[in-house]
């Protein structure tokens, strides 16, 4: 599975780190259960709308 972490996604994450609104090991253990399961219900696993690309997907954090 390739995984593309997109500018927005970086960026975005360096707002949420800053602000401590997210932690860095929450964000990280995300990753981490979704890369060994993309089917967990930890992740919150979604299909988005994107006309540049029809098979993008998206996960949540908890």
């Amino acid at each position: 599975m390739q995984i593309i972490k997109e500018n927005s996604y970086t960026r975005d994450k360096s707002k949420l780190l800053r602000k401590n609104i997210l932690l860095k090991d929450l964000i990280e253990e995300s990753e981490r259960i979704f890369i060994e399961n993309p089917q967990d219900k930890r992740v919150r696993l979604h299909k988005i709308n994107c006309k540049k690309d029809k098979n993008r997907y998206s996960i949540s954090i908890p």
